[in-house]
């Protein structure tokens, strides 16, 4: 305790270096907390989009269709019967299903060509697992078998479409015929996913599964689940499940899409930014000590010369650093909780930086928010405390070590 009282003492004896090197961690922490918060928020929104716009909790189709989804492979469908969805039924935490039809193909209004997905879906198992309906801002829904299609408004700006207006689909059957399909736009949306808005053209499945000659077959089923933390369960319930079929299924839950790996590489990278902060800031940590150390190598070799052992001399110099990194993590946690408050609060749009974060790939559009972290909290603050007193160690051995009547002598000289 005596000890701790000496290296307590210490830390206010210099008290512009201790609030600058405490300062310098107290910023770090800001940053580190502010940022994980932001970026937590971005990911949890961004999967949340591709959830309620794109491929619901777990998507199936056959195995050979997801090896080649990128190209849509008409003739690799899946046939939805009541056996199928009997087992998907029996799924824990089992919400609701849809099914839709995917296929490449090409809008025409008469002047311009687009090249698009058209995704056929049941219109009213599809509005029970996707929150499209929720943001028409034109027009409405179509109905069962109607030659009518819902497009995202950025889409139907890049080809002078609105609502009542005509165009023409250009795509190839399941036996590999032309055909075409003359649609009248009966909404029109703008959703959180800029994919969604810029690339997809919805249409009835009845409509679609006649003109490509695919009747009774689709290319997804997708599950929607009560809770999303489930979905791990779900998806290993249903693998298992449809494995007693005679047929192959891909069971390919939401976090195994490609999307969701891009984005956990991108936060990788943005950890290792984040680390670095933390880092330089350790570099204040050495540099405090170092001085410290210096300046106090005739009080060192008094001490020594008293019979302190240089273990305790160790002790006082980390007692000193472990303090001055608490007072930086405490300021740098009073003051991220307020910036988290802020942004969880108000958020923060960027589209009048750099326009909509779709063109970076994060299906998100509008403000990006901020969300308690309460681990990143603990994390940061075990780690600039391991960093302050690892930083510590160098100088302080060496200040210890020194020859207490060499450094008593060096004083009087």
């Amino acid at each position: 305790m005596f000890f701790i009282k000496i290296a307590l003492r210490n830390i206010m004896r210099n008290r512009k270096r201790t609030l600058l090197t405490s300062g310098v961690i107290a910023a770090a922490v800001f940053v580190f907390l502010s940022l994980d918060s932001h970026l937590a928020s971005m990911d949890e929104m961004a999967y949340d989009n591709i959830i309620d716009f794109e491929t619901a909790h777990i998507q199936i189709t056959t195995s050979q269709y997801w090896e080649e989804k990128d190209d849509l492979p008409l003739k690799k469908l899946l046939s939805h019967n009541r056996e199928l969805q009997s087992a998907i039924e029996q799924t824990s935490d089992f919400l609701a299903s849809s099914i839709r039809l995917d296929f490449q193909a090409r809008l025409n209004d008469g002047r311009e060509e687009l090249p698009v997905t058209a995704r056929a879906i049941e219109e009213e198992s599809f509005r029970g697992i996707m929150k499209i309906n929720d943001y028409i801002i034109q027009g409405s829904f179509f109905k069962p078998g109607e030659k009518k299609a819902l497009l995202g408004k950025e889409l139907a700006e890049d080809i002078n479409l609105t609502e009542g207006d005509y165009f023409t689909l250009v795509f190839r059957t399941k036996d590999n015929f032309f055909n075409t399909l003359e649609l009248q736009v009966k909404g029109l949306f703008h959703s959180p996913n800029p994919d969604i808005n810029k690339n997809i053209v919805f249409l009835p499945l009845e409509t679609a599964q006649e003109a490509l000659n695919a009747h009774g077959e689709i290319s997804h089923l997708m599950i929607r689940l009560k809770e999303k933390k489930n979905t791990e369960k779900a998806a290993g319930f249903l693998k298992n499940k449809l494995a007693e079929f005679q047929n192959s299924f891909a069971v390919v839950p939401w976090y195994e899409l490609e999307a969701v790996g891009v984005s956990e590489a991108k936060n990788m990278g943005n950890q290792l930014i984040l680390t670095i902060i933390l880092l330089i800031a350790a570099i204040g940590i050495i540099n405090s000590v170092i001085l410290s150390a210096l300046e106090r190598m005739h009080e060192t070799g008094m001490m020594k010369a008293m019979g302190v052992t240089e273990k305790s001399i160790v002790f006082i110099y980390i007692i000193e650093s472990a303090g001055i990194a608490i007072l930086g993590i405490f300021f740098g946690s009073l003051a991220a909780s307020g910036a988290i408050t802020y942004l969880s609060k108000y958020g923060i749009d960027y589209s009048f930086l750099w326009g909509e974060l779709g063109r970076f790939g994060i299906p998100i559009i509008g403000p990006i928010y901020g969300v308690w972290v309460p681990e990143s909290f603990l994390f940061i603050s075990i780690f600039c405390i391991i960093v302050a007193v690892s930083a510590s160690l160098p100088p302080s051995i060496w200040a210890a070590r020194k020859d207490a009547v060499e450094t008593i002598h060096r004083k009087k000289a």
